[in-house]
């Protein structure tokens, strides 16, 4: 075939992207990038029309991609690309979500020329705004009391703490609820209280399609291939760090183990004995996976594993006593952990009997449930109540049942191995007690009974989105569609949220000053939202360890998930609300009171400079796998005080304002004094996973905008007498000195 400019005329979306027409010497192909320094690059054109529609729909992304594309004429076939495993002749490279297929041909044949020919260009399928397997670091901010993740893919190991992450919704999770904890308590530093906040961790994220079963319509060389660019990078980074000297402790948490073990492999025969690594609740067969860590040279932490006593994510590795003899092939120093391990996995016997048996009884429950906790509207077939009030009866027997024989705490923690979240599940949560795991999965005034209950509503849902098919088909029939609640009828530009109209009132005690919001629970991510409910504000001790310029406490954190019903693929993103205290250091400042607007506005602007500034710095001269692009890594947060968008809120004075990054998501903050030293501040840091918040076909940034309003709106603050009196003295000495000034 080839491919004459009359052809290329008929599709305007490739001649608005750079394709040109080329004539019999390159058969089939068209040109993309044409330059007197390095290869030529030729597409098929049999798939450079889709990818051209792909480009035009993309937005920002279609101009990284063509960039990085037009650069394959310099990088390719460099360190960074990969060899296809079933084809020694093509180069993978992964651009944005496309894995890019291409060959290299160095002398003309077959007409065609010395080039680099792409041949092929597939998605992976990474969630969408999820990052790609890489290098990243984390980073704890004290000021917000948070751990953040830099989604600036590293070009080396600059940490001495590292991670690669199980499983996990997408890398914010990995990041910030679930690895930190992981981390510190396997490598913390006794002597200090901030454990490994201080220089914060290194994460190898390995995202979902790197260990799930799911392949969404991919090959399974698709996926073989993704898993190998992987470990590519990984083994990379591990050899360049050992060649530097640089000493490095790595936490693998569960399905982190496919990606170690597939590096592991590639690194056989070397000896890397300046990596020490630690496995949380391994997934595969850990015994398999122990002479590859010992053949590659690396050590073991003198724990060498750990298990939640309620982890049964992986019965077989709990019970192997095989696992103590590899152990003890490491040496001496592991013979106190072989013996340990022999008699743990001995003693998890009866354990893991009891799980399956328990797992078994609750299939029984969890196939066919109520569905997703709203109440069928009258109209809809009898059949389906008829189900749902049989469910709701056995969930109640097994409640009974399970506080009978005193079980409670095994049985809730044993079902939540089914679930993805780090809050329910033990697996994610190896360091946990029974009793610090249930805490956490109780709300405010719910009993027991109640938290098993909201735990077992949550399993079946995701029951019946994976296994009801048929019933969903049911309901979406028009005659019953338009009499379901209103979350079932949800539309990708209808997209259902917290519904703050509904929601029970919540509040808070600060020494006095009353804070009163309401919490939805329609789409709640968290059952643990209420942090404090009393707190002692002019105490240090209330908060955490002190940082330059103040102390913070979390006080409450929530977060909702967005669906688009029925007729769509279920939840599109999320958000995570936050709310912090600080008491503030105002001689640092030589400032009077945060109640003055604008002293307020001065540390604010500080924070935001030591913080966003840093990071822009840190973008620019970084050490990184892609080049600084202003225009879309730079970080834009608020620099004068008419960007702080300064408002009044029920007579107090609060600032409003974003922090985001070009083409992401915006972070929505909401600041306000309470007393002359102290500050209140609540964010929202919102996350799309089904769909793009800058696309056409969703409203999604509608939807979250609307949350952040209705928060505000339904948030009340009274202040005491005492706070009051501050607050009007400082107001008057403002108003003051600036009469003066004018």
């Amino acid at each position: 075939m080839n491919v004459e400019g009359s052809q290329l005329a008929a599709y305007p979306a490739m001649k608005a992207h750079g394709f040109r027409a080329v004539g019999d010497n390159s058969v089939g192909y068209c040109l993309l990038s044409d330059s007197r320094e390095g290869c030529k690059v030729y597409i098929v054109a049999a798939i450079a029309e889709k990818f051209a529609s792909w480009l035009t729909r993309s937005g920002y992304k279609g101009a990284v991609v063509m960039s990085r594309l037009a650069q394959l004429r310099a990088t390719t076939g460099g360190l960074k690309s990969c060899n296809n495993t079933s084809n020694a002749f093509e180069y993978i490279d992964i651009i944005e979500n496309l894995q890019i297929g291409y060959k290299i041909i160095q002398t003309s044949v077959d007409n065609r020329r010395s080039a680099v020919y792409i041949t092929r260009i597939d998605f992976i399928d990474h969630a969408e705004g999820d990052i790609t397997p890489g290098l990243y670091n984390v980073d704890y901010k004290a000021t917000r009391d948070e751990w953040v993740l830099d989604r600036k893919e590293q070009a080396q190991i600059r940490r001495s703490n590292m991670a690669i992450n199980g499983n996990c919704r997408h890398a914010e999770v990995a990041a910030r609820d679930i690895m930190p904890e992981m981390v510190n308590e396997t490598y913390k530093d006794v002597s200090s209280s901030q454990g490994i906040k201080d220089e914060g961790f290194g994460l190898f994220y390995s995202p979902r399609p790197l260990y799930s079963g799911d392949q969404h319509g991919k090959t399974a060389q698709h996926n073989q291939v993704s898993f190998e660019v992987s470990a590519n990078k990984l083994d990379g980074l591990m050899l360049a760090a050992q060649k530097e000297g640089r000493t490095t402790q790595w936490v693998i948490h569960g399905d982190g183990c496919h990606l170690f073990r597939q590096t592991s492999r590639r690194l056989r025969g070397q000896t890397l004995d300046k990596h020490t690594v630690f496995f949380a609740a391994p997934k595969g067969n850990f015994q398999t996976l122990l002479p590859l860590v010992w053949g590659a040279g690396l050590k073991l932490h003198e724990e060498v594993f750990k298990y939640h006593p309620h982890d049964c994510s992986q019965p077989l590795n709990r019970i192997n006593p095989r696992i103590s003899k590899e152990i003890r092939k490491f040496g001496r120093d592991y013979k106190g952990i072989a013996m340990t391990a022999l008699m743990n996995a001995q003693s998890s016997v009866e354990a893991v009997i009891g799980y399956l048996l328990l797992a078994s009884a609750a299939a029984v429950f969890m196939f066919t449930v109520e569905f997703d906790g709203w109440i069928v509207g009258s109209g809809v077939l009898a059949v389906v109540v008829v189900v749902i009030v049989a469910i709701f009866a056995i969930i109640t027997a097994a409640t009974v049942v399970a506080v009978a024989v005193e079980k409670f705490l095994e049985l809730r923690n044993i079902l939540a191995s089914y679930a993805n979240d780090p809050i329910l599940n033990p697996h994610m949560s190896p360091f946990k007690s029974a009793i610090e795991l249930y805490v956490l999965a109780s709300s405010e005034n719910r009993a027991r009974g109640g938290s098993f209950l909201e735990l077992v509503k949550r399993l079946c849902r995701k029951t019946v989105q994976r296994d009801c098919a048929v019933i969903k088909k049911l309901l979406l029939w028009p005659s019953i569609h338009k009499r379901l609640p209103t979350a079932w009828q949800a539309s990708k530009l209808n997209i259902y949220g917290p519904d703050f109209e509904r929601a029970p009132w919540k509040e808070l005690n600060l020494s006095g000053i009353k804070l009163k919001f309401k919490n939805p629970s329609q789409t709640e991510m968290f059952l643990n939202n209420i942090r404090v409910r009393q707190m002692a504000i002019y105490k240090n001790q209330s908060y955490s360890p002190p940082w330059d310029g103040g102390r913070t406490r979390t006080l409450y954190k929530s977060g909702w998930v967005y669906t688009d019903g029925l007729s769509g693929d279920g939840v599109v993103g999320g958000g995570i609300l936050q709310m912090i205290v600080q008491r503030r250091d105002l001689k640092k400042y030589g400032l009077q009171s945060l109640f003055i607007p604008e002293q307020l506005a001065v540390i604010l602007l500080d924070d935001f400079e030591k913080d966003y500034g840093e990071r822009n710095r840190q973008l620019r001269e970084g050490d990184y796998l892609e080049p600084y692009n202003p225009e879309v890594d730079i970080w834009l947060y608020p620099k004068t005080v008419e960007e702080l968008n300064p408002t009044e809120h029920r007579g107090l004075t609060c600032y409003s304002f974003s922090i985001w990054q070009p083409f992401e998501m915006k972070r929505y903050t909401w600041v306000a004094a309470i007393t002359d030293e102290h500050l209140l501040e609540f964010s929202y840091m919102p996350s799309a996973s089904g769909v793009h918040h800058l696309a056409d076909d969703n409203n999604f940034a509608e939807v979250v905008e609307r949350t952040v309003r209705e928060f505000t709106e339904n948030l009340y603050i009274t202040l005491t007498p005492d706070a009051e009196r501050q607050r009007q003295a400082a107001l008057s000495k403002a108003s003051k000195l600036a009469q003066q000034r004018a």
